[in-house]
């Protein structure tokens, strides 16, 4: 499998240029980003200290193997939140397949959370780590019933956080999204409504794999999805959109994306609260980009 994501942090496409520049051993002082909102943690809760939740305490239940982790917020008897990992022990390659938020706490920093909780404590195991997260984004359908009596599915985004955050963090597309958003692949291009926990967006239909991607703006001021469905009726073309995808302005999801080589310092600052813990990230990714080159 090819482990290199689609296009370099500078908007080329095919493998990253920067590969000696991102595990090069230079000193680099620590000026940390937390992603998501504060929080503190004791050995079985999290309690949220800015942001909409401020002051809300989860029970926090984690299981990590080594070929599987699971991470889940509880409010008494109810899940808020879950994330899954699956784990290669031998390239230590991790990577986040789901992640589920309740619909009562979506879009208030949650998903941030939990990727931040659980990216740091699979770092601060014993190891070498990488991290891909698979399916980035997702669609539901539900049937709604039209005036023929026939069913015609609405379509919904849901974990558009996460894409956001996925591109914050410094993940890229494993996939060349030049081979994908090319006018003789596209079938067919519709609106998802926007929904209570969930913004607009665009669902286009794919004559190859994968079949179907999601698209979201993002606004460059804000970095949250843009709630306007106004913008997604002015679609103009698979090209546009890979220039919007390649400037950070469009998250493109229902595919599988990669922390990028040249990132690693970027993804570290947003989990690490310490030097000593950003060193120590450093070092692990390090050694797990070093090992997944070799299996290329």
């Amino acid at each position: 499998m090819n482990w290199k994501p689609g296009f370099s942090g500078d908007g080329s496409e095919g493998p990253s240029t920067v590969f000696s520049f991102a595990l090069s051993r230079r000193k680099t002082d620590f000026q940390p980003s937390p992603l998501g909102p504060e929080w503190t943690r004791t050995s079985s809760t999290v309690t949220i200290k800015s942001g909409p939740l401020a002051d809300t305490t989860f029970e926090l239940q984690q299981e990590i193997r080594p070929h599987k982790a699971d991470f889940a917020l509880l409010d008494g008897n109810e899940t808020v939140g879950h994330c899954h990992f699956d784990r290669d022990p031998q390239t230590g390659l991790e990577t986040l397949w789901d992640i589920f938020v309740h619909p009562d706490f979506r879009r208030k920093g949650l998903a941030a959370l939990m990727v931040r909780l659980s990216f740091r404590e699979l770092l601060l195991s014993k190891g070498r780590h990488w991290f891909a997260m698979r399916k980035l984004m997702k669609v539901d359908t539900q049937p709604r019933e039209r005036l023929t009596g026939m069913y015609h599915p609405t379509v919904q985004l849901h974990n558009i956080g996460i894409g956001i955050i996925c591109i914050r963090l410094g993940f890229l597309p494993e996939q060349e999204l030049n081979r994908i958003l090319v006018p003789k692949h596209v079938k067919s291009v519709e609106i998802a409504e926007p929904a209570a926990t969930s913004p607009p967006g665009l669902l286009i239909h794919l004559n190859r794999l994968p079949g179907t991607i999601v698209a979201i703006e993002t606004a460059p001021e804000t970095g949250r999805a843009v709630d306007r469905i106004a913008r997604y009726r002015r679609f103009l073309s698979p090209e546009r959109l890979l220039r919007q995808a390649r400037q950070g302005e469009t998250v493109i999801g229902n595919i599988d994306y990669l922390l990028a080589l040249e990132k690693v310092e970027q993804f570290a600052r947003h989990l690490a609260a310490t030097p000593d813990e950003y060193r120590h990230f450093i070092k692990s990714l390090h050694a797990g980009a070093r090992k997944l080159r070799l299996h290329n």
